[in-house]
């Protein structure tokens, strides 16, 4: 069953647009095309007569969950005297749609500088506060314990709210908790409050992956999720490197508390100037979806009883989840730890320029990451690579090149090999956000949200145990990383053989798809 979108109530635009270029031809005047659209593709049109100008209404197909079978109508009037479809307003959507991403990866750009200013500012913070390498390591699994709190509610809340709503809700929640911290750190017992704070920035900030997951897979076409994926991760890697950079120069002039305040105020400012910028749409609440039965039946079949029959999740579902999980989860204890204590191993080498010298891994990081989100397009659209070999393939590249340069890093001693190695193992590791971020997308785009959510989850419950052992380690052993990184080394190995055996590339849910 289809319905007519007309001229007077044309609706906004609740997903990604359909591009009709290439598709909608032109026509004689005083016609009128009725396309019939369904989940991106255009159906035999009919024909019908009426007199008017040349205008395409605002269309959209429904993707992912939100569509099923469900199909929108679109009315087209032609005229040689008119402009073209491609002027139309198809154009304004797919522009509303590159803002939608764009302002959101500007979040996640904030989001993560906001996490890395950290690894900076707590050097002289601790110095000041008489706080060791074991506090510093309660402060990251207090953060942490907030952050594995919203992955999955934050997930499921993006995938029925919108990405775009609750990106910028949790936002102004970890904006506030990074203008509180400095404050804390007056209190009568410091580490307490300072956990406190830690733990708030956590939990607003445990969002923003799901609801950047949510946001490609409600904005972005199925061809392009992959380059839409690393948009969003080229700035998210982009503040890995802007904080440090930033923190570096900072405490070199200003106390530590500045850094905070500073980048504090800075995320509140892009929550107004980015809730305010997003289209209409994009704030607006999502409608739940209209079930709709599958071609060819009416109805779902009853069981002898007369009810519908229910499904529940198979064992293949669980299977999957359990080995993507397991993915997520190596990769979160490779990256967390590269993220937390780059500056402190650096800083016997570096000195006070540790954290300026910590950025430029993560500068490196966000243009590979970039880099492999089209190459990845490239290697399926030009090449004919599989979407399951592709993303093996970048799953390999961000786990054993890390792996090898980790294991060569616990035997060196030279400052510039040390430095150059983790500038290659922080570059390499982000092509992960081709292999498994979206893999995620071709296997379940419309609950996308709540299965990073999900994954993310149970690997923040790992790096909370990981930073916990890596602070013990490090105060045991005069802060002798050796030990670490070859533990590192040899859980990035363990991601790309589960990986690359188990994971099978099918659809995880397909009757939502």
């Amino acid at each position: 069953m289809s319905t007519s979108v007309h001229l007077s109530h044309a609706i906004p635009l609740q997903f990604r647009p359909v591009k009709l270029r290439n598709v909608v031809q032109k026509r004689p005047s005083a016609s009128k095309r009725v396309l019939t659209a369904r989940c991106g593709h255009l159906t035999s049109p009919s024909h019908t007569k009426e007199s008017g100008s040349s205008i395409l209404t605002r269309s959209t197909c429904f993707t992912g969950r939100r569509t099923g079978a469900k199909t929108q109508t679109l009315l087209v009037k032609s005229s040689a005297a008119e402009a073209s479809p491609e002027e139309s307003d198809v154009d304004e959507s797919t522009g509303s749609s590159q803002a939608v991403v764009w302002l959101c990866a500007g979040a996640l750009l904030l989001c993560n500088a906001d996490r890395m200013i950290n690894s900076v500012a707590q050097i002289p913070m601790a110095e000041e506060l008489g706080l060791n390498m074991t506090s510093l390591a309660t402060l990251q699994s207090a953060f942490l314990s907030g952050y594995g709190l919203t992955q999955i509610p934050g997930g499921y809340a993006a995938d029925k709210l919108g990405g775009p709503r609750v990106l910028f809700g949790g936002m102004l929640l970890w904006s506030l908790s990074v203008i509180l911290l400095p404050l804390c750190a007056t209190f009568s017992q410091p580490l307490i409050a300072l956990a406190m704070a830690r733990a708030l920035f956590g939990f607003g900030s445990g969002v923003a992956i799901p609801a950047a997951s949510s946001v490609v897979g409600q904005w972005v076409a199925p061809e392009n999720k992959t380059s839409g994926i690393a948009t969003v991760f080229l700035l998210f890697n982009m503040g890995a490197g802007l904080g440090p950079l930033v923190a570096g120069l900072m405490v070199k002039s200003f106390p530590w508390q500045y850094v905070y305040y500073t980048f504090g105020f800075a995320s509140l400012a892009w929550v107004i100037y980015g809730w305010f910028s997003l289209p209409p749409a994009a704030r607006a609440p999502l409608k739940a979806p209209e079930p709709a039965p599958k071609a060819g039946a009416d109805v779902e079949p009853a069981t002898k009883e007369g009810k519908a029959p229910t499904k529940g999740i198979s064992k293949f579902v669980i299977s999957q989840v359990a080995v993507m999980t397991f993915v997520h989860a190596a990769y979160n204890m490779g990256f967390f730890t590269l993220q937390a204590w780059i500056p402190m191993y650096l800083k016997p080498l570096f000195g006070e320029f540790a954290g300026i010298a910590s950025a430029f891994p993560w500068f490196l990081s966000a243009a590979v990451g970039y880099s492999a989100g089209l190459s990845a397009d490239y290697l399926m659209k030009s090449k004919g690579w599989s979407n399951l070999n592709t993303r093996r393939f970048f799953l390999g590249f961000s786990s054993l090149i890390p792996a090898a340069c980790l294991l060569t890093l616990s035997f060196t001693s030279s400052p510039v090999l040390a430095f150059v190695l983790l500038m290659v193992a922080a570059g390499s590791q982000a092509t992960f956000v081709s292999g498994y971020h979206a893999y995620v997308q071709d296997v379940a785009s419309a609950q996308a949200g709540q299965l990073i959510g999900f994954t993310n989850t149970w690997g923040i419950f790992s790096v909370m145990a990981a930073t916990v052992g890596v602070g013990y380690i490090l105060d045991k052993t005069g802060n002798n990383f050796s030990i670490v990184f070859m533990v590192t080394a040899a859980v990035y190995v363990a991601l790309f053989v589960v990986g690359a055996t188990f994971l099978s590339g099918k659809k995880l849910f397909p009757d939502s798809e």
